[in-house]
């Protein structure tokens, strides 16, 4: 291979030519050996030829050319040499086919042919070229691996004229304006770095095996560990290896770099590159330098390159053992400084709040401090670092902003709190959260959000339990909040120390006491606790006033007494029998109703008396309760008590009486719910058709038939009895539907609801299947709005299977609506 070459170029230097219709052709003296070849690009084939004679051709590295686009063809003064360089590029748009070559001694020699562009299924790194006139050269990238300057060379491999091979070459960073470093580091610069700027890319480094995928960043420059050290892996003394910095937020401003060196060759120059400055820095002996700006520079990003060292003879790697950027913001009042750019917020702030949290347990006081005056997202931002942060020392400053806090930021730090329970911070909350709790100072929010957070707290739960028996919380927000947790703890715990005060008759919140028993009783049962709900009970039935309640009681006796009951029926011990006949006894119909309800619930059917004696009651809503207790005790007077109650001048006892028929409704029930289909309320008459439903449905089918075909019932009871009629109405029934179909049709008024209606008549007929309801189905298949009816009706068509149903199912698979389309495409399979 040619040592020195001429300047001998027939066409000209740097000649390029397109993909065109004809073939392109160059012609030059690629051998520089006074003989002009003819290099044509022809499709996806470089062919060269001398005088008419064909030195050969190269193809497409490609075993499929239909996955290349046009190709070019450049003629280019690469250095020593003048070479062809040929590029397809994929239609995938990321990768090309190339090739370069030449003529050496009257041969063609081809420099690379190969595919450049992203490599591997995660793309990882890419394979580049780059022929110009500092000669051809084959190197790698990867993504985000990049200098300041938007160099992003690795890894780089030079054709070798001599050799003629491609070999690893070191190229020199560019130089800049000449920086000094010193020994002698100022005090800010010594302050522990709040590491603004994160090593983000290097350009090579030890055991990457010479390839991008071997490279990660150089975070030991940045751990703060002068035992760990980035070492270039290029070879030799590393000239050109180079590593970036990015910066966590746009606004930062850089005053210098303070260097550490490793141990091993002796750095004496780097290429410094802040942003779009650049300084070549001589660097003097010393383990520790200093790289002060000219003046500080914002700037996003910034790159070490190794300019200049020396291995003294050892062949050992260059390396950094630490490179801090400092920016204004580090210094001796740092994270102070972070903290109140995090709270005055600005361009990449959230990068900021970051750095701020990874100084953990460190940042919290400064934090702290800033938190009185922050407000809106700065105070929100300020919060989200400590609590992402979970350190135990950052629990002081949330429980006191919990304590000064709005009612969305209450919220949210009580959610936060509470999922962070089981950790550091969570266990330091714990006695700061009770204290606050305990606070009658602090706000009621607050002070209610603190109880929710430790409501999973057994320990702290007791702690507030106390404070709550004795009167400390005083609040009604604050108490009721306690009760919603108490009434989750442990009953076990909980219970016990509640029944005692309930029971010593001394009970400073005696209601709260009792309803807090009924919650726990409940959960005691569960889990079968005897002896818990024996404890329970006694305190239960101690509380029980000793006096007569007069009507001129007070609100606490009366409401003492209901939530009692309320236990009573929680508990469901027969030990309770005598309270909850005082309570079904009273001269109070709300305490009558509660003890008719906790008689329901003794056990072994207990308080069966008292459920009896209850449907005589004066007041209908006690009436009811007892028709629902015969229900819920299986009685075996149900029938004739609940037909009976039938004739009850109240409604709501009717209709109880009527759903409770449904349960055991023997042939004299039965007619007397027939009776209750023309009672004067609504409410009975729906009520006993669906009792009907249940017991007699051959009835209820009959029954409903004739209510569907009156149009001056009740809209609500008309379609009470369609949806009976759908399920239970008899074949002959299907002409007087198919009519009352056609009424509701036909009825210029009818609204949505009407829609409803003649669904469960559609659906009727569609059970019945009588070909007498085709007129009524046609119609309601293509004249309605409601798209739900016309869908129901081509459904009912199906079934029918008439050429009149044919037709209008294969008309309706066009209908602008799906369910109609829908339905008709499951028309179409019934009836072929």
């Amino acid at each position: 291979m040619r040592r020195t070459r001429t300047l001998a170029i027939v066409v000209g230097a740097l000649v390029q030519i397109a993909a065109s219709p004809s073939p392109p052709v160059a012609r030059c003296d690629l051998g520089d050996d006074g003989h002009v070849e003819q290099i044509a690009l022809q499709g996806t084939t470089i062919a060269v030829a001398l005088e008419g004679k064909s030195l050969g051709e190269v193809r497409a590295p490609v075993a499929d050319p239909s996955v290349l686009g046009p190709g070019t063809l450049a003629i280019v003064d690469a250095g020593d040499l003048h070479v062809a360089h040929a590029r397809w590029p994929f239609l995938d748009g990321k990768h090309a086919a190339e090739v370069v070559l030449t003529v050496d001694e009257g041969k063609l020699l081809t420099i690379f042919a190969g595919v450049t562009g992203p490599v591997g299924r995660d793309a990882e790194r890419a394979e580049a070229l780059r022929v110009d006139g500092r000669g051809v050269l084959r190197y790698q990238t990867a993504p985000g691996v990049t200098r300041c300057d938007g160099d992003d060379v690795l890894f780089p491999e030079r054709w070798d004229v001599e050799a003629a091979r491609f070999r690893p070459v070191a190229i020199a960073p560019p130089t800049g304006e000449a920086l000094s470093a010193t020994a002698t580091i100022p005090g800010d610069a010594l302050a522990p770095s709040l590491r603004l700027f994160r090593w983000t890319a290097t350009s090579s480094r030890a055991g990457d095996g010479g390839t991008a995928e071997g490279l990660r960043a150089p975070i030991e420059l940045g751990d703060g560990d002068p035992k760990t050290a980035w070492y270039e892996g290029a070879g030799g003394w590393g000239r050109g290896a180079w590593v970036t910095a990015t910066a966590r937020a746009p606004s930062l401003v850089v005053r210098g770099v303070l260097l550490s060196r490793a141990p091993g060759n002796l750095l004496r120059a780097v290429t410094l590159f802040v942003g779009d400055a650049r300084w070549t820095v001589t660097l003097p002996r010393g383990e520790r330098l200093w790289i002060a700006l000219p003046s500080p520079r914002p700037a996003r990003c910034v790159t070490l390159a190794i300019a200049d060292a020396s291995d003294g003879g050892s062949g050992a790697a260059t390396g950094l053992a630490e490179a801090a950027i400092v920016t204004t913001l580090d210094g001796p009042d740092a994270i102070s400084e972070l903290a109140r750019a995090v709270a005055h917020g600005g361009p990449g702030v959230d990068g900021l709040a970051t750095a701020l949290g990874e100084l953990g347990a460190a940042a919290a006081p400064a934090i702290a401090a800033e938190l009185h005056a922050a407000t809106g997202d700065g105070r929100a931002r300020l919060l989200r670092v400590l609590v992402d942060g979970g350190s135990a020392e950052a629990a002081a400053p949330l429980v006191a902003a919990l304590a000064d806090s709005t009612e969305r930021e209450t919220r949210w730090l009580a959610d936060e709190l509470h999922r962070k329970r089981a950790t550091p911070l969570g266990r330091a909350a714990g006695p700061l959260l009770i204290a606050l709790a305990l606070d009658e100072t602090k706000g009621d929010g607050a002070r209610s959000a603190a109880i929710g957070i430790l409501a999973a707290d057994s320990a702290a739960l007791l702690t507030l339990t106390e404070a709550f028996l004795e009167g400390k919380l005083t609040r009604p927000r604050v108490r009721r909040a306690l009760v919603r947790a108490l009434a989750e703890g442990d009953p076990r715990a909980l219970l016990p120390l509640i029944a005692r005060d309930l029971a010593s008759g001394h009970s400073r919140s005696a209601v709260e006491e009792a309803r807090l028993v009924g919650l726990l009783a409940a959960r005691a049962r569960a889990s079968g606790d005897s002896a818990l709900i024996a404890t329970a009970a006694e305190a239960v039935r101690a509380a029980w006033p000793a006096t007569t309640l007069s009507s001129t009681a007070d609100a606490d006796d009366f409401a003492l007494r209901f939530v009692l009951l309320r236990a009573a029926r929680a508990l469901a011990v027969t030990s309770l029998r005598e309270l909850v006949e005082a309570g079904a006894s009273s001269t109070w119909a709300e305490l009558r109703w509660a003890g008719v309800e906790a008689a329901i619930a003794l056990v072994e059917g207990a308080g069966r008396p008292i459920v009896l004696r209850a449907l005589v009651d004066p007041d209908p809503r006690v009436r009811a309760a007892a028709l629902a207790g015969l229900v819920a005790l299986h009685d075996r007077d149900l029938a004739p008590r609940a037909a009976q109650a039938l004739a009850d001048g109240w409604p709501l006892v009717r209709v109880q009486a009527a759903q409770a028929l449904a349960e055991s409704c023997p042939l004299a029930a039965a007619d007397a719910l027939v009776h209750a289909v023309d009672d004067r309320s609504t409410d009975v008459r729906i009520a006993a058709m669906g009792a009907l439903a249940s017991c007699a449905p051959t009835r209820a089918g009959t029954i409903a038939v004739a209510l569907v075909a009156r149009p001056r019932v009740s809209p609500l009871l008309r379609e009470t009895a369609a949806t009976i009629a759908e399920r239970l109405a008899p074949r002959e029934a299907a002409p007087a539907i198919a009519s009352a179909l056609e009424e509701v049709l036909d009825d210029p008024l009818s609204d949505e609801r009407a829609a409803f209606l003649a669904v469960a008549l559609v659906g009727a007929l569609d059970r019945l299947a009588d070909p007498r309801a085709e007129p009524a189905l046609l119609r309601a298949a293509t004249e309605p709005p409601a798209p739900s009816l016309r869908a129901a009706a081509i459904g009912a068509l199906a079934h029918l299977c008439t050429p009149a149903a044919r037709h209008t199912i294969a008309a309706a698979q066009h209908d602008p609506e799906a369910v109609v389309q829908r339905a008709a495409a499951s028309a179409v399979a019934i009836c072929h």
